[in-house]
C-alpha cells in the first residue's frame, strides 16, 4: 500500500496545477481521487473489513451490481482506472502550456474589469436652497414655455452657469433677478410671466436631471429667442458673444 500512497500524492499535486480550461477532466479526476482516498484511508480494512465496504468501493468503480472480488483485482481496477483518467488529461508539458494560457486571459479579464472601474464617473449633485429651487423652476418654465425637455434643461443650465462664474451674482435667485444698467437679464422678471405661471410635471423632471449633474449647456452663459427679440439686442449678442449652437427656440452664447 506505499505504492498506493505515493501514487496518490503524485495525483494531489497534479490537481493543484489544474486550470479552468481543464474542467472537463477535473470530473475525471474528482473520481479517481474519490476511489484512491477511500483506498488509502481504509487500506487496513481490505483483508476483513466486510463486505459492505468492499461492496461500496466496487460500486464506484463499476455501475453493476457484483459480489465480493479479490482484493488484488480491487487494487488493479483502481489503478486502471486512474491511469486511463492520468491518460485523457495529457502530460505536464501541456498543462504547463493550459495553465500559462489561463493566467494570461485572466489578467486580461481583470485589466477590463479595472478600465470599466476606473472611468465610471458619478456626477455631483447640486444642491440649492428651496427659495433658489422655487426661482429655478418658475424661470425655466416661463424661458421655456413650450419647449420640450432638454430645451428646459438647457436654460437651466445657463441659470446655474452663472451661479458658478465670477461674473455673476452667487445665488439662482440673484442671478435670476439680476439688472446691468437698469435692464433686467430675464424678460419674464418684468413682465409678469415669472409670478404667472404654473410649473408642469415637465418642468420639474428637467429641474430634477440639472440638479443631478445634466448639462447641454457646453458653458453657455447667455441665450436669446432671436425671432422675438428686440434687433438692436441681437445685434449685440452677435458682436460681443460667442455664439454655440441653437436649440428649439434659443441660440445659445458665451463670451469670447
Amino acid at each position: 500500500m506505499l505504492g498506493l500512497h505515493s501514487f496518490l500524492q503524485g495525483v494531489c499535486q497534479m490537481l493543484t496545477k489544474l486550470t479552468k480550461k481543464n474542467y472537463r477532466s477535473c470530473a475525471l479526476v474528482m473520481a479517481g481521487t474519490v476511489v484512491i482516498a477511500t483506498v488509502a484511508f481504509n487500506s487496513n480494512s481490505f483483508g476483513g473489513a466486510g463486505k459492505n465496504k468492499s461492496t461500496t468501493l466496487r460500486n464506484v468503480l463499476t455501475s453493476d451490481d457484483s459480489t465480493d472480488d479479490e482484493e488484488t483485482d480491487t487494487e488493479a481496477k483502481i489503478q486502471a482506472g486512474i491511469q486511463e483518467v492520468l491518460a485523457t488529461i495529457g502530460d505536464s508539458e501541456e498543462f504547463s502550456k493550459n495553465q500559462n494560457i489561463m493566467s494570461k486571459v485572466m489578467s486580461y479579464q481583470e485589466t477590463d474589469e479595472n478600465i470599466v472601474e476606473s472611468t465610471s464617473e458619478t456626477v455631483p449633485k447640486i444642491e440649492l436652497s428651496s427659495q433658489d429651487y422655487k426661482a429655478l423652476l418658475r424661470i425655466v418654465e416661463a424661458e421655456a414655455t413650450g419647449e420640450d425637455k432638454k430645451g428646459k434643461i438647457l436654460v437651466g443650465n445657463v441659470i446655474m452657469n452663472r451661479v458658478r462664474s465670477e461674473e455673476f451674482p452667487d445665488t439662482v435667485e440673484k442671478v435670476v433677478f439680476q439688472r446691468v444698467g437698469g435692464h433686467v437679464q430675464f424678460s419674464p422678471t418684468a413682465d409678469g410671466r415669472y409670478e404667472s405661471v404654473d410649473i408642469s410635471d415637465e418642468t420639474k423632471e428637467a429641474i430634477k436631471d440639472i440638479l443631478n449633474g445634466v448639462d447641454y449647456s457646453q458653458g453657455a452663459l447667455f441665450f436669446s429667442a432671436r425671432d422675438k427679440a428686440d434687433p438692436s439686442n441681437m445685434s449685440w449678442f452677435d458682436t460681443n458673444l460667442k455664439w454655440l449652437f441653437e436649440y428649439g427656440g434659443h441660440e445659445f452664447y458665451t463670451v469670447k
